[in-house]
């Protein structure tokens, strides 16, 4: 268009009507306004027939319309991995800075792979240094590069100049491209040309989503081949050889079937990797290709004990259980805590779960969540047992395995437990040297590892004056505490007061809610009466104080006040090689109201008794106090009511507490009682997830760069089943993770895609629900992407490309013509004309507004203007001389 400015308006139709009011407002207007004055009335008409032509204006939207800015190149440059030289493109981008700088050429560039994301803007006399923007190399969605390039386009439009090898792993560009044309944007394309001439690879391993434990099955390994070539292929299962063979590969595609048998239930992983015999292989990405199946057998059992600091670290872990369930003929897998799946999927193997005394601390975020996921979702069975690190003690509270349990871990109302804080005041001087001191280091160790990770500890050493070696704070690392205390020293003698000032200041200032300290010593002390008040003074703060004495030498007596005093214990250690027991112990009593170590006899309640047959249950000498949830069904509880054994459903899955243990500690008696493996074995059959298969069929495959999920749901009848709610969860290799529904597609059908994003393992967990919400199946599979998508093209995709620049207008360049400098990128030839539009309205109504204030002025405001002139000073008369006037007197 020409280089002039011009009007217009977007309404021209109000324009017509609003113009016949202006003779109708002005016939109005000289009848309301006879009362002013000529000039008054002439002025005022004027006025408002400006206002009334300024809102006929702008109600008709009226806009000057002018030449457009100078048109944008926006470079979208293909950064994925299949791309073999990057400094050419970098070069490329330098020349177009260079030769948009002269005229200050307005230039953008968009880098892509999986995502796109802008770089800075190419206005500055710097050279091009390199790209700068972090994006997923992983593939390449040219679709979303474009649709980014477009948005990056100022409003004066411009054109793309795509640089890519045309190879897309998602999207659909000619989308984007339909978008651009109608914007008017042409598309110029650089081709990225390379071809790998002699090339082997695994396209993919296909093998049955779920086998039978012993069943034989076929894995069927594609392969391509740009050329005749001898290769071998081999089989893993589990990370073990399993089958080598000699092949000769084809030019295109092949196929070759293996026959496998997994002996053992779970979750297998078959891995299929590709050698050509000659070496003559261009990319070593793309010769791996994985696949795992879910291999079903007997009712399985997985069994995670914790660790107890009294425990010696060779002592056996609930050995008693074991056995038993395994001579119940239950198969047991045991495992650390640390050796807990990350994944739910992982746990489909098993039956049940069974974590014995283990504390939150021994497990990560990522594994806590995938046992509760199992146990709600894949109806997975879990049964809790107790001990001085279960439950509450554990610090389980507000985690999601305590949402999955039938118990309480504190009271109602009351939130979350209480939280602590201990000091342990240690006696360093001369006497505690050698064995005692060391054995005290122990101790103090083993009691930090027994606290959970919000409990406050504090370690104070003593002798003539006093120190802290660890000052009073929460989740101290184990590595801080165990540096503490080995640079504890025995010198000097015994003064106990200064040890108790110094703890009592600490926790005076302490938010905890439990606050205890112990006080250790071998000796008698000079300042017994100063140890005396303060132990009174710290029990009227709330904190207790318990004491421990080694040998004889300790001032038994002394010691015993204090504890009185301080409302703790005295407990007299005559073998230091006790103490850590002792301190474990006396911790745990003061600080864990919830642990109970006394003999209880447990009382069967509720209409469900698991122990039917069984007799009645032998005493107990312990538990962990907890609080049965309103759903919950208790069978054994203590004669205060506390549950002792209490189970639920949770969403597909049982849960099951029992809060006292299984070892010596608290049930000697119940291990000895010839009903343990009966009851045992029948309690992890209730909770244990039912073998047999619901007949809902899922289909799941990796298809590109996406996953194509289809599930087929039929009740137990053959019946199809519709209107259910079956909701899709994928974690990536690298956790993230994508939700969405399956939308029904046909009768009993229900179908989703969802994009995978990175090479690795993708879980897959699908859940039906009917309308009441009522979970009718759910299933967990894997899907593996062994490879980048982007090594899967062996040549650059040239027609994809040019396809892109016909449909909207744009030119097939060469890279080496955009890196002299030679393309000229801000060339009209194929932009749609754009005009600049700058709307006149808004300062039409300002105006209006302005003139609507003068017209009401002119009306009701009466202005005198020639009083406002300034007047003329009135002129003397002259006077007559005296001599003249003198005759008139």
């Amino acid at each position: 268009m020409s280089g002039e400015w011009a009007f217009g308006f977007a309404a021209p139709e109000l324009l017509g009507l609003g113009l016949l009011a202006l003779p109708c407002a002005w016939w109005a207007s000289r009848r309301s306004l006879s009362g002013l004055s000529p000039g008054r009335q002439r002025a005022a008409l004027g006025v408002r027939l400006l206002v009334l032509t300024g809102l006929i204006l702008a109600l008709a939207e009226l806009e000057w319309r002018g030449p457009a800015p100078e048109i944008e190149a926006v470079l979208v440059v293909d950064r994925s991995r299949s791309i073999p030289a990057e400094g050419h493109l970098r070069e490329a981008v330098d020349a177009t800075r260079r030769r948009a700088e002269p005229a200050l050429r307005p230039t953008r560039v968009v880098s892509f792979g999986a995502d796109a994301v802008n770089e800075a803007e190419l206005r500055s006399a710097l050279p091009f240094h390199g790209f700068r923007a972090v994006v997923d190399r992983e593939g390449t969605n040219l679709e979303r590069a474009l649709r980014r390039g477009l948005d990056s386009l100022g409003p004066g439009g411009g054109r793309l100049v795509l640089l890519s090898d045309g190879n897309q792993t998602a999207g659909e560009a000619k989308r984007a491209a339909a978008a651009a044309r109608l914007a008017g944007v042409p598309i110029d394309v650089v081709p990225i040309d390379y071809h790998h001439e002699r090339e082997l690879a695994i396209e993919k391993v296909v093998v049955p989503s779920e086998v039978a434990a012993g069943e034989p099955f076929a894995v069927r390994v594609l392969c391509q081949a740009t050329h005749s070539a001898p290769a071998t292929i081999s089989l893993w299962r589990d990370g073990h050889l399993v089958a080598n063979r000699a092949v000769v590969l084809e030019p295109g595609t092949s196929l070759h079937t293996f026959e496998l048998e997994q002996p053992e239930p779970g979750f297998a992983r078959i891995e299929a990797s590709l050698r050509h015999a000659l070496g003559d292989d261009s990319l070593s990405q793309n010769d791996l290709g994985h696949a795992f199946v879910l291999v079903r057998g007997e009712a399985r059992v997985l069994y995670v004990a914790g660790e107890d600091p009294l425990e010696e670290p060779d002592a056996r872990r609930a050995g008693h259980l074991v056995a038993a369930l395994r001579a119940a003929r239950i198969e047991v897998e045991e495992r650390g805590p640390g050796e807990l799946p990350l994944r739910a999927g992982e746990l489909q193997a098993y039956q049940a779960v069974v974590l014995d005394d283990v504390p939150r601390r021994a497990c990560s975020e990522r594994q806590v969540s995938a046992l509760e996921r199992a146990v709600r979702d894949q109806g997975l069975g879990l049964v809790v047992i107790g001990g001085p690190n279960a439950f509450g003690p554990g610090d389980w509270e507000d985690t999601p395995l305590a949402k999955a349990l039938p118990v309480r871990l504190s009271p109602p109302g009351q939130g979350s437990l209480l939280s602590s804080a201990l000091v342990l005041v240690l006696d360093t001087s001369g006497s505690m040297a050698g064995h005692k001191l060391e054995l005290t280091r122990r101790a103090a160790a083993a009691t930090g590892r027994a606290l959970g990770a919000r409990d406050e500890l504090g370690v104070v050493r003593f002798s003539g004056d006093a120190h802290w070696a660890l000052t009073l704070a929460a989740g101290h690392p184990r590595a801080r505490l165990s540096a503490a205390l080995s640079k504890l020293e025995a010198a000097g003698g015994t003064q106990l007061g200064p040890g108790l000032a110094l703890a009592a200041r600490a926790l005076r200032a302490s938010e905890a809610q439990a606050k205890h300290v112990i006080l250790l010593s071998d000796g008698r002390a000079d300042d017994v009466d100063r140890a005396a008040r303060l132990a009174r003074a710290l029990r009227a703060r709330k904190v207790t104080l318990s004491t421990v004495g080694i040998g004889e030498g300790a001032d038994a007596p002394s010691l015993r006040r204090l504890a009185q005093l301080g409302g703790g214990r005295h407990l007299a250690v005559a073998d230091a090689r006790d103490l850590r027991q002792v301190f474990v112990k006396e911790a745990r009593r003061a600080l864990r109201p919830l642990i109970v170590e006394r003999t209880v006899l447990p009382q069967r309640v509720g209409a469900g008794d698991l122990l039917a047959g069984l007799g009645p249950p032998p005493p107990l000498r312990g538990f962990v106090r907890t609080f049965a949830k309103a759903q919950a069904e208790v069978s054994l509880a203590t004669p205060g009511g506390a549950p002792l054994l209490a189970h639920w459903r949770y969403g597909l899955g049982r849960a099951l507490a029992f809060t006292s243990d299984v070892r010596p500690r608290w049930a000697p008696e119940w291990i000895e009682w010839k009903g343990f493996q009966a009851a045992w074995s029948q309690l992890l059959r209730l909770v244990s997830k039912d073998v047999a298969q619901e007949r809902f069929q899922l289909q799941a495959r990796a298809v590109g760069g996406e996953a194509r999920i289809a599930l087929d749901a039929i009740d137990a009848e053959g019946q199809l089943l519709d209107g259910l709610r079956v909701r899709a969860r994928l974690e990536g290799p690298r956790g993230e993770v994508r939700q969405a529904p399956l939308l029904q597609t046909g009768p009993g059908r229900y179908e989703l895609k969802l994009p995978l994003v990175g090479a690795g393992t993708h879980e897959l967990q699908l859940v039906s629900e009917d309308a009441s919400g009522r979970v009718l199946h759910s299933q967990t599979t894997g899907l593996i992407v062994p490879y980048a998508p982007e090594f899967r093209d062996l040549r650059s995709d040239r027609p994809t490309l040019e396809s892109l620049a016909r449909a909207t207008g744009g030119r097939v360049l060469e890279l080496d013509a955009l890196r002299g400098g030679e393309a000229d990128l801000w060339t009209r030839e194929g932009v749609g004309e754009r005009e600049r539009q700058r709307a006149g309205w808004p300062t039409l109504l300002a105006l209006a507004l302005f003139l609507f204030l003068l017209d009401v002025a002119l009306r009701r405001v009466h202005l005198d203007l020639r009083a406002l002139l300034p007047r003329p000073e009135p002129r003397p008369k002259p006077s007559l001389p005296v001599a003249a006037t003198a005759h008139l007197l």
